[in-house]
């Protein structure tokens, strides 16, 4: 009998296990294949659970990886703002305004973003895995939501050509090092946050001295 209850309890442990180490493309590979019409942000945020925050910030990061409409980056980079916030003062929950949980998109264009995008995915987290975990939790995760905060409010500023693609990469590598509790994402994250940075200041910079010289010409 007592050897009964030790193999249901490892069962349990194996479930727990498992569960825990599904990956975010699997997450959402299920989401988009479910038979509801459209997908709501608290539906989303319920299947995450605990994963709350990393996989909202890898979604929003990916989407800042490619070319948006203006304006558009200024949205995701203020919704990334308000996650990041929450993640650098230690919540453990996810909390987003009622009436944004309610927002809902089509299963479909979901669906649509999630086929090309796993695949990428999936070959990111074959190089991602748990090790040198302690930079991906405690106080270096409050850390890693301050860098988010900064690259986030460079997100929303309207920085041409590609202000908002290097900011996006680095939040969702920096998004999988959560997920993966991976420390060597976290620092390949961190690096590429850096040199986003620089590059959005190189990129303003240029402008900005681009737009002093043409006044001094107009003047001479």
């Amino acid at each position: 009998m007592a050897d009964a209850f030790v193999s249901i309890e490892t069962i349990a442990a194996d479930q727990d296990e498992t569960a825990e180490k599904t990956r975010a493309s699997d997450v959402l590979s299920a989401m988009a294949g479910a038979d509801e019409p459209r997908l709501s942000l608290d539906e989303l945020l319920g299947r995450l659970g605990d994963r709350g925050f990393g996989m909202v910030l890898l979604i929003l990061g990916l989407l800042n990886c490619m070319p948006l409409p203006p304006g558009v980056s200024t949205i995701f980079g203020a919704t990334m703002m308000l996650v990041a916030v929450q993640l650098a003062v230690g919540r453990h929950r996810l909390w987003l305004p009622a009436a944004l949980r309610r927002r809902s998109v089509e299963r479909s264009s979901f669906r649509a973003v999630v086929v090309r995008v796993v695949p990428v995915l999936r070959k990111v987290e074959a190089l991602c895995r748990p090790r040198a975990s302690w930079l991906a939790s405690g106080p270096f995760e409050r850390l890693i939501g301050a860098i988010v905060l900064v690259l986030a409010f460079v997100i929303t500023l309207p920085i041409p050509v590609i202000g908002n693609i290097p900011p996006g990469i680095a939040v969702a590598v920096l998004a999988i090092s959560l997920i993966e509790r991976d420390g060597y994402a976290v620092l390949a994250g961190m690096a590429i946050g850096v040199v986003a940075f620089l590059i959005n200041v190189g990129v303003v910079g240029a402008f900005v001295v681009a737009g002093i010289q043409g006044i001094e010409a107009l003047l001479q």
